[in-house]
């Protein structure tokens, strides 16, 4: 999954995740468990600072009554590289500016690694298309549908699903 880090917040009258930059990133592991292998992946903590050129995507309807209390704080915003894609999927799929770094094709599918303004490991899987260079700024829409938001840190709850039982301290 890919992992953005923002803010949700109300703007002009529309609630949206705005990527943001987190200033004093550190691990959310302990320094005690920063010795364990560097395959693990890495959860930053730290503040979030804005405007920090990111993109801004709206928030869908189905999770803003879940979100309303995370407005102006740090979330994480999750999206699958499989929900990605190069054409809209839905009446109001939300578009965002990437530029192609690698383009892997996958016969039917082809993997998209790209970059953000402020995160340069994102991966898509989509549908094989020629025209596409390395280098090139393309928009990609999102399926609102699947994406998801998590609480920062290492062990965030997944803030998507009314279901799941809050975490053990």
């Amino acid at each position: 999954m890919n992992f953005f880090d923002g803010v949700i917040r109300n703007l002009d009258g529309e609630m949206i995740f705005e990527e943001g930059k987190i200033e004093g990133a550190k691990s959310a592991k302990s320094a005690a468990a920063s010795t364990t292998s560097t395959d693990e992946p890495y959860v930053a903590t730290g503040t979030v600072s804005l405007p920090g050129n990111g993109f801004k995507l709206p928030i869908p309807q189905h999770l803003r009554d879940m979100l309303a209390g995370k407005v102006g704080q740090h979330v994480v915003l999750g999206i699958r590289p499989e929900h990605f894609h190069l054409r809209p999927v839905e009446s109001a799929s939300p578009a965002i500016k990437m530029t192609l770094n690698v383009i892997e094709p996958l016969g039917n599918d082809m993997d998209l690694y790209m970059a953000t303004r402020l995160n340069d490991h994102v991966v898509g899987r989509v549908e094989a298309e020629s025209g596409l260079t390395i280098g090139q700024e393309t928009t990609v829409f999102v399926d609102s549908r699947r994406i998801h938001f998590f609480e920062p840190g290492d062990t965030g709850m997944n803030l998507s699903l009314t279901n799941e039982p809050a975490h053990a301290i």
